[in-house]
Formats: structure tokens, sequence, C-alpha cells
């Protein structure tokens, strides 16, 4: 919701902690991020996935001060970091050349396919009468077993008869080929295009007809 990050925020000023956000799913959505798209402001940001190009990787960014305490000079106030695979060259060479391909043209491009995949998704849900909805933004998606508005975590069913539908869906789905999560989560990718998520589409259409509802 619009001020949720301000919020935030404040919230840990006036509790003098530090305001960590984990983008290691949602910098996808961006070149800065979901923090760029929603206005956040951290301290400090951990990454991972996406920046590695498909290499395992990840990394921590954030204030100068605070990263200043991983210096070997910070004195009694060091913090020590590292280990046997810190800055491989590998990761680091794949992240460097994924980062250099991916521009506003790209999320742009993306942004357009995850909406058709949610939009179409919802469309399939309704037409079969199913108590679930793709929620998501840029080229995420995640199906949840209910119809009601997501407000937070809170808002996901989890009980016995939501978990066996969405299990039941994961595994038609499976049969026709397309990949998500035990809990729903998915993502599109550069590789994808307008055809690939209509034939997802036909797959989610296929796997929901028999289906017991979600309700």
């Amino acid at each position: 919701e619009p001020g949720f990050y301000e919020f935030l925020r404040q919230l840990t000023h006036q509790h003098g902690v530090l305001l960590v956000f984990d983008e290691v799913i949602a910098f996808r959505l961006g070149t800065d991020g979901a923090q760029g798209r929603y206005g956040g402001s951290p301290d400090l940001t951990t990454f991972g996935k996406i920046i590695g190009g498909g290499i395992p990787i990840g990394a921590v960014g954030g204030r100068a001060d605070v990263l200043s305490l991983l210096r070997p000079d910070a004195g009694s106030n060091m913090v020590l970091s590292g280990g046997t695979y810190s800055g491989n060259p590998l990761s680091a060479a794949a992240g460097l050349a994924t980062l250099g391909k991916l521009d506003a043209k790209v999320f742009g491009r993306l942004d357009s396919l995850g909406e058709r995949m949610r939009s179409g998704i919802n469309a399939v849900f309704q037409a079969g009468r199913q108590s679930a909805q793709a929620t998501g933004d840029g080229s995420l998606f995640q199906i949840v077993p209910t119809d009601q508005p997501i407000e937070n975590y809170r808002s996901i069913p989890t009980d016995p008869l939501a978990n066996q539908w969405l299990d039941q869906l994961q595994s038609r789905l499976l049969e026709a080929g397309v990949i998500i999560s035990h809990r729903g989560l998915s993502c599109l990718s550069t590789a994808m295009d307008e055809a690939v998520v209509d034939e997802c589409l036909d797959a989610f259409e296929q796997a929901v007809s028999g289906l017991q509802r979600a309700d």
C-alpha cells in the first residue's frame, strides 16, 4: 500500500535499528528493484538470483558508513565477513554480463508479459469458478487459493483444503509442462514471449478443468 515503506523507515528510525530489504527475488522488478519501484530507502539490501545470470551468487549493498564496518581497518567495530566463494570470479563475470543486458526496455517487456500472464490466469480461474487469484508484479506471479483481497501474508490461506487445491493444481500444471513452486510462485524470463505465455495459459485452462474448487 502507498506509504508502507515510509512507515517502515520511520519505525526503524524510532527504534534505532537498520532497515534491511530482501531483494533476492524482487530485484528482478527493475534495475533498482522493488525499492526503486515503490520508493523505499533501506540501510542495507540483500541480492541474489538475477544478479548472477544463472550462476550461484549473493551480495549485500547499502550505506557507506554501514558497509565500512566490513573493512579490515574498521578497528574494534569491524564485522568479519568472508568465505571460500567470496568474490568468485565466475559468478561476478556472469553477473556483469547479465546486468549489462538488462535495461528499461527489457524490464518493460517483462512487465507486459507478467500482466498478460496474471490477467490470463485470473480469467481462467473466473471462468472455472475457482476461488483463487494470480497476484504479483513485473515478471513475478503467485497463485493464491482465495479470491479475497491480499493485504499481507496472513491473507493467504494455509488450511489443508487450500494446500490440497494448490498441490493438485501444481501437479496438473506439471503434467502440462508448466512448473510453479509448491507455494504457487513462479516467474517469467527474457527468453519467453507472448506465445509462451499463451501456452502457459492453455495449460492453466487444462489444469483447472475438473479441478475441485478452492473453497
